[in-house]
């Protein structure tokens, strides 16, 4: 008889273990959410932050061999912010779906989206 009762107190233990490992599981995949967007959001700021000064440069060249250079730059530096912007796109798209979510972390998301 003592065995049986072991038996069953011991699954009863054993039972009461799903809801809080699967309420554990809930808040580990939201917390994991929250920081791969951070991670990403991140990275794209360090992009823009490495292109910003090519973009925002005022040079213009002083003889026909710089010109030519530097517009092929430009080019360049255009087709990468072309071929760039999915990947900007897909990581607001995550923040703003956290947001529209009420993930916990929302005014950190939200402040990490519009002041970066």
């Amino acid at each position: 008889m003592f065995l049986i009762h072991t038996v069953i107190l011991n699954y009863c233990r054993f039972s009461a273990l799903r809801e809080p490992a699967n309420k554990r599981r809930a808040a580990l995949e939201e917390s994991l959410r929250f920081h791969k967007f951070v991670f990403e959001l991140d990275a794209q700021q360090q992009w823009i932050k490495e292109h910003l000064p090519l973009a925002s440069s005022e040079k213009l060249g002083q003889n026909l061999y710089q010109a030519q250079s530097l517009h092929k730059k430009h080019r360049k530096l255009e087709a990468e912010i072309v071929g760039h912007q999915p990947m900007i796109d897909r990581t607001l798209a995550s923040g703003q779906a956290l947001i529209e979510q009420a993930h916990p972390e929302t005014k950190q998301v939200w402040t990490n989206i519009v002041l970066p």
